[in-house]
């Protein structure tokens, strides 16, 4: 869907999405949802966005390694 919203050229609402999409604690975007949001942010001249989502994309990785690692 976020994926949409940006071809269509409706970043507020893919923002919406994605910002619902990481508040919820069971559920994390993919590497790709992260990247097309990234690409729109850059598209509009957003880089400070796409810096802050760039963040949240390695946060959100070492998080899910720390994870693992714990488990194991």
């Amino acid at each position: 869907m976020i994926t949409r919203f940006c071809e269509q050229d409706l970043l507020s609402e893919a923002e919406h999405f994605f910002a619902e999409i990481c508040s919820k604690k069971s559920f994390r975007p993919d590497v790709p949802t992260y990247r097309t949001m990234m690409d729109a942010y850059v598209k509009k001249g957003r880089v400070s966005d796409a810096v802050k989502t760039v963040n949240q994309t390695l946060d959100a990785s070492l998080t899910y390694i720390a994870k693992k690692v714990l488990v194991m």
